[in-house]
């Protein structure tokens, strides 16, 4: 119901383009001096998602089932897992904090080549939260960035009451520790 006082209204669309191609979940179209004839579609099929425009296209229904079709087909879904590992803490209750990037899923040409990089620090300081963002991972495809993901500590970790000539040598542990372990 609209209005006031309410009052029932049909709404029907008569873009051709949602009637012609069965995944089409949107449609622009326009027209001015310069472009012509402009049509905006975009699709989504098995988690694929493609937009099309063109401009200046007298066959713009059938052009964009076309390149749709040619869209969705050489479009491939690349499953990234979740990144887990764990990072030295000094001065933490515990010596290590686990640490985890969610799994994600993007979208690429077929074939193409998927990469990730990963930039943490050597060691974290306690006190460790929970939820705390301590490095990042870049998604790449084809050499373009597609993503970057927060890694994040999936515990809490407190500060350990030590002397200050241990904490000295527990950094230097760490740092070393880290080292080998890199």
């Amino acid at each position: 119901c609209y209005g006031n006082p309410p009052y029932n209204r049909t709404l029907s669309n008569h873009n051709k383009l949602l009637k012609m191609y069965d995944d089409v979940i949107g449609v622009k179209t326009g027209f001015t001096k310069k472009s012509g004839r402009c049509l905006v579609s975009a699709s989504k099929k098995d988690g694929k998602f493609i937009i099309a425009v063109t401009l200046n296209d007298k066959n713009d229904w059938a052009d964009h089932r076309e390149l749709l079709d040619i869209g969705l087909s050489s479009v491939s879904l690349n499953n990234i897992e979740p990144y887990e590992n764990s990072l030295n803490v000094i001065n933490g209750q515990k010596p290590y904090a686990y640490i985890l990037s969610k799994g994600t899923v993007i979208s690429s040409k077929s074939g193409a080549d998927i990469k990730t990089e990963t930039y943490l620090p050597m060691f974290l300081y306690a006190p460790v939260k929970n939820g705390e963002t301590v490095g990042y991972r870049l998604i790449f495809s084809d050499g373009n960035k597609a993503e970057r993901q927060k890694i994040k500590s999936s515990q809490d970790i407190k500060l350990k009451k030590i002397k200050r000539s241990e904490r000295i040598i527990e950094i230097l542990f760490s740092i070393f520790r880290s080292i080998n372990e890199g």
